[in-house]
């Protein structure tokens, strides 16, 4: 078994619960896998059972504060200091300064708990900072999902060790992706195209992030700095978005035989994100909502990985990835304990 506390109820924390609940058999039997998830903290209090909460039934509320162990108020900070467990699981909202996200992180590992951790802030911000600590306290540190949900691009840190990564490029953000095709494609405006992008969910209400290049550029950040071993930050770059490509902009494009897609890259000690000419034939000539990053290798040539970047289960799947991955080293460590 393994403990659990999750920060954050909401689109990626309760498929998260979901997929442990119903995927419980095929968890345990291929990984020995058996969560016992103690508390779930959101910002206006915190359900806690040491005991381990019944997943079952919290899925079944319409509102977590209706449980019987919800405690108003009570804090996340507040958890960590009262609860045991092995993994915090971070999956709250994203504040421009990575706050409370970063406080509830570092303070978590320096109680000694492993992290897991979705929210991109913290890391495209304070990365090293995060690092650091974690070595010090001799934790984990998993965060697969502030990239590219369940793509697993953050894992070619080991599974590309020996065929060194040397540059990163790609298309990492599903929103702009869906609006250029849709414009690309079907010649609609680009506002249409934002709001059936906002529809079908792959954009948020608020947008701007998005559109203004600033969520693929903090991957690019996390990207360089977990693979090429650089210390960036989002600061330390120049951001376009798609805001201004117009109409005539994507025919002229297309006379060209190219697509106006937002790339971004980290090659030769630099970072850039913005919007590029891309040749039809380009592997970057991907359409719809989906994400694309693409590894450059000094042993064994280019790697590309394409999947969907965004979505409620898709950056649970993520997520769960990586507490699985805790867990196992958890279990091999105690094996060899005995």
């Amino acid at each position: 078994m393994v403990s659990l506390i999750l920060v954050g109820f909401g689109g990626v924390g309760r498929a998260l619960v979901e997929i442990m609940q119903n995927d419980a058999d095929y968890l345990r039997s291929n990984f020995g896998f058996v969560p016992v998830v103690k508390a779930i903290c959101e910002r206006q209090g915190s359900l806690i059972d040491d005991n381990g909460l019944n997943l079952s039934n919290l899925l079944n509320l319409g509102d977590i504060a209706s449980s019987p162990y919800w405690q108003a108020g009570l804090t996340t900070l507040e958890i960590i200091q009262e609860i045991k467990a092995d993994i915090l699981v971070e999956c709250s909202w994203a504040s421009n300064d990575g706050e409370p996200a970063f406080t509830v992180l570092k303070t978590a590992m320096q109680k000694k708990m492993h992290i897991v951790s979705s929210n991109k802030p913290p890391f495209y911000l304070k990365y090293g900072e995060l690092k650091q600590i974690a070595q010090e306290k001799g934790v984990m540190m998993r965060i697969e999902s502030t990239v590219l949900s369940a793509v697993p691009a953050l894992a070619a840190e080991t599974t590309l060790a020996g065929a060194h990564i040397s540059s990163i490029r790609g298309i990492l953000n599903g929103t702009c992706n869906y609006i250029l095709t849709r414009m690309t494609q079907s010649k609609l405006p680009f506002k249409e195209a934002l709001k059936e992008a906002q529809d079908l969910g792959y954009a948020e209400a608020d947008p701007t992030m998005d559109i203004n290049g600033k969520d693929a550029a903090g991957k690019i950040v996390i990207l360089s700095d977990v693979l090429l071993g650089w210390n960036k930050t989002i600061h330390d770059m120049k951001v376009q978005g798609i805001e201004d490509v117009t109409a005539e902009d994507i025919e002229q494009a297309k006379r060209e035989h190219k697509y106006i897609k937002h790339v971004c890259q980290a090659k030769d000690g630099k970072l850039s994100a913005g919007v590029e000419l891309v040749p039809m034939d380009s592997s970057l000539a991907i359409m719809g909502s989906l994400n694309l990053v693409e590894f450059e290798t000094k042993h064994a040539g280019p790697f590309t990985f394409i999947g969907r970047g965004a979505g409620g289960f898709e950056a649970a799947s993520g997520v769960l990835s990586d507490i699985i991955h805790i867990s196992t080293q958890l279990y091999d460590s105690k094996k060899e304990n005995l």
